[in-house]
């Protein structure tokens, strides 16, 4: 939460909403578009795009089948966002995923060669693709309730949690882990006698 400071009044209306307000998140992309059109349903699994690649490989890596995939960035070329995408494909973290979402990619490139990129890699996939997220390190930063179960409509640009907020850590939860309950855009930490 280094940012908080920093974000706006949506921003902190939407934190404020997801923690303590009557209703589920509801997060839409009003400049969004559907790269793969449809819907799926999982929990979600959000983080920063260079940091999840990082993880392949090792025993902290966390489990992608199943879920909705929320990347986001900031900072890198395009050709590294290309590459990147391409390591996940390769390890194999896009096998039976639910969804995938892009939030903010701030200090990226220019829009219509990200577009591409994205496009590239996931026109004519099986799962729903939708980019512009309001979610990242830009200074409209909508809060993401990781692990709970949400439902991604690329046709409609919104990601639609089910349960009215994030509740605590899961039955049987010691530790703070990527398919629990949190709010935080991070990847959390796992111990390996975990996985």
């Amino acid at each position: 939460m280094t940012g908080f400071p920093g974000l706006d009044e949506p921003s902190l209306a939407a934190l404020m909403a997801a923690i303590a307000g009557p209703a589920p998140v509801d997060i839409r992309a009003p400049r969004g578009v559907a790269v793969c059109p449809g819907s799926g349903a999982g929990p979600v699994l959000a983080g920063n795009l260079t940091t999840l690649c990082h993880l392949i490989g090792t025993a902290y890596m966390p489990r992608t089948r199943g879920h909705l995939l929320l990347l986001e960035d900031r900072g890198e070329a395009p050709y590294r966002l290309d590459r990147m995408l391409s390591q996940l494909r390769l390890a194999g973290c896009l096998e039976g995923i639910a969804g995938l979402a892009f939030g903010s990619f701030d200090d990226c490139g220019q829009p219509d060669e990200l577009a591409r990129i994205v496009a590239d890699h996931f026109t004519g996939r099986r799962f729903p693709v939708l980019t512009g997220l309001e979610v990242g390190h830009g200074k409209r930063n909508l809060t993401v309730p990781i692990g709970i179960m949400a439902t991604l409509d690329a046709d409609q640009g919104r990601l639609t949690f089910r349960q009215q907020r994030a509740t605590g850590m899961g039955s049987g939860c010691r530790r703070p882990r990527a398919d629990r309950h949190f709010l935080c855009m991070v990847w959390h930490y796992r111990a390996p006698n975990e996985l």
